[in-house]
């Protein structure tokens, strides 16, 4: 099965995306789905970060990453590589920052090369994949820094060809709301302390490159989450107004916001089992 039907607003039920996915309905193990969402999505960090996007479209070009892998299959979409260029491409404009096919391709080719090639370690050592379903093998054979002449060519006419494929599987709806703009929003309403809005703003950056939560809830809750684990940690929660999350959203409710904490409290905690 390729696809499902995109229900609005991008939202999933936590069975849809861990059970039913497209990828888990194609065959691949929960596994080796989660294996690949992470290389996707720290492929597209570290490529974004090259070239030096505003943070808000590293966001944007997350967001629409995961939308992409929640409606189509990685074993119909291997090539990862093409996928991330195209929503870099994409969020870059739709954030008012374009920029150009060239250098998105050869970012992302760069980021691509072996370590032996770069100066920097490649991503690839980190996210080892299955030699059989091994994205890697779409590096191009090349070893120039930049792709050139007739590869160039070839690589913007694959660039073009999954633009068209991610506008048609989000059904060409590729605005969104980054939950952090609702953070900012949070904290100047509540006048916080710049110290818990940094603490709140990592955590939504951990958020969407280390669980599918922004699949799960709307981008204000997730942001009132992030606030309310970020008091906690910092343990100044009593300083905040009393029943803060009403003010901010009426249908805002505190158990759900600290469920959500503790789904990025285990991301953590398993963090440092690893280290």
């Amino acid at each position: 099965m390729a696809s499902i039907r995109l229900p609005e607003p991008f939202i999933f039920t936590k069975s849809e995306l861990e059970t039913n996915s497209p990828s888990r309905l194609c065959g691949l193990s929960a596994e080796e789905e989660q294996k690949r969402r992470q290389y996707s999505l720290q492929l597209a960090q570290a490529s974004s970060c090259a070239l030096q996007l505003p943070h808000i479209a590293t966001v944007t070009t997350l967001l629409l990453l995961q939308r992409f892998y929640a409606v189509k299959s990685f074993t119909l979409f291997p090539d990862v590589q093409w996928v991330v260029c195209t929503c870099i491409f994409l969020a870059a404009k739709l954030e008012e920052d374009p920029r150009r096919a060239s250098d998105v391709l050869n970012a992302v080719h760069r980021i691509l090369l072996p370590a032996t090639d770069a100066s920097v370690p490649s991503i690839l050592q980190s996210y080892e994949i299955d030699a059989s379903q091994d994205p890697s093998k779409l590096i191009s054979s090349s070893r120039e820094l930049l792709l050139l002449g007739e590869e160039y060519f070839k690589a913007k006419e694959k660039l073009i060809e999954y633009e068209q494929e991610v506008l048609r599987a989000l059904q060409f709806q590729v605005g969104v709301s980054p939950p952090h703009k609702h953070l900012l929003n949070f904290a100047r309403f509540l006048h916080l302390p710049q110290s818990l809005t940094q603490l709140a703003y990592a955590a939504l950056n951990d958020c969407l490159l280390y669980t599918t939560l922004c699949l799960q809830y709307p981008p204000a809750v997730l942001a009132a989450s992030a606030l309310n684990l970020a008091a906690l940690l910092l343990e100044v929660a009593h300083e905040l107004p009393s029943e803060w999350w009403i003010a901010l959203d009426g249908d805002l409710d505190m158990l759900l916001l600290e469920e959500i904490g503790h789904v990025l409290l285990d991301v953590y905690k398993k963090a440092r089992v690893v280290n």
